[in-house]
């Protein structure tokens, strides 16, 4: 199992590029999602799923516009704005 992670771990970081033209911060962002992902590539299911989760709801966040409205079950959006919170979701603005 270990030689299975590291082969990953090894994919994973020889196929990694930056992106061109983007502020520096961009790509130290995407490097430290990756990292997190390869991170969790021997998680159980449930785990993955809630990676899987947490992945959509950036990607969803990340497309939206400025002022927008995001339903999210993420407890931290961080440059968001927090409007209300019920159970397993909140509701954020994108500033």
């Amino acid at each position: 199992m270990i030689g299975l992670r590291e082969d990953r771990q090894r994919s994973a970081k020889r196929s990694d590029r930056d992106i061109p033209g983007v502020v520096p911060e961009v790509n130290e962002a995407r490097r430290a999602l990756k990292a997190a992902i390869v991170e969790k590539l021997d998680a159980s299911e449930e785990e993955q799923r809630r990676v899987a989760s947490i992945l959509h709801e950036a990607a969803a966040a990340i497309r939206a516009p400025s002022g927008a409205l995001v339903l999210s079950s993420v407890q931290d959006c961080a440059p968001c704005e927090e409007l209300a919170a019920g159970g397993f979701y909140r509701l954020y603005r994108v500033p």
